[in-house]
């Protein structure tokens, strides 16, 4: 599950955060508690990469930043840099911000992680050869749904005006009533009297395979398999056959 949420947050916003936080289980081996860490999948739009201006790969520091209430938290994981030039080690600083103390930045508190790794894990979900964050699944896809979902509320909109025949008349003005039911009748004493039916003269098919041309571009930019351009028997494939077909 943890690994899916941070999947899913990687192809909707372009890069997925794993952090990783000390001291979050604890279980018992042996005789002796031992703390392990636990991983948790950040929310991306929370977080944010520097990394060194001639060298995208090589991260500097991220930072978290997110409100809870009307208190502001800001928690930046920096790479340290001895005077030897020794960068194997972290240190995370959480700040927080309130009226308390006036909107400025105050430490609530830090601690240090000794591994040349950071505790943060990033990784892009399209690769961006330019840049720290990846491409999002979606990114393309959002203009092509909104008109697809205008181009289906249109249809609504036409079905729901026009799904039944509109009844008129002319020269009715002597009808014993103006409105009927399924199993009542109409009498009229006019010659002349006139009552017929304006029904939809199209099922409105051209505009349905519009949709349906959208609706296959959207599977077509977000690298999916569209289910209903599948025209074979899927029960006589093999699964081999089935991967090819993907």
């Amino acid at each position: 599950i943890l690994f899916h949420k941070a999947a899913m947050n990687a192809a909707i916003y372009g890069t997925g955060y794993i952090k990783i936080v000390p001291g979050g289980t604890e279980l018992r081996q042996s005789q002796e508690d031992v703390t392990v860490p636990r991983l948790v999948a950040l929310d991306p739009r929370w977080v944010e990469v520097t990394t060194m201006e001639e060298d995208v790969e090589t991260v500097q520091a991220y930072t978290i930043r997110y409100n809870l209430g009307e208190i502001a938290h800001r928690e930046v994981t920096e790479r340290q840099v001895t005077e030897s030039g020794d960068t194997s080690s972290w240190l995370v600083t959480h700040y927080i911000s309130n009226q308390a103390t006036r909107g400025a930045w105050q430490v609530l508190d830090e601690y240090s992680w000794p591994y040349e790794y950071a505790p943060i894990v990033h990784w892009q979900n399209l690769p961006d050869p330019s840049g720290a964050y990846g491409v999002s699944d979606i990114a393309q896809v959002l203009e092509l749904q909104d008109r697809a979902n205008f181009i289906a509320s249109n249809i609504s909109k036409v079905i729901r005006y026009h799904a039944h025949p509109k009844t008129w008349g002319r020269n009715a003005g002597n009808a014993t009533q103006t409105t009927w039911g399924a199993d009542e009748m109409v009498m009229f004493s006019s010659p002349d009297a006139l009552i017929q039916n304006l029904e939809m003269q199209t099922d409105l098919a051209s505009s349905r395979a519009f949709y349906t041309d959208l609706r296959q571009a959207m599977f077509d930019l977000s690298r999916t398999v569209d289910l209903t351009s599948i025209s074979d028997k899927i029960g006589s494939l093999t699964n081999f056959g089935l991967r090819v077909l993907y």
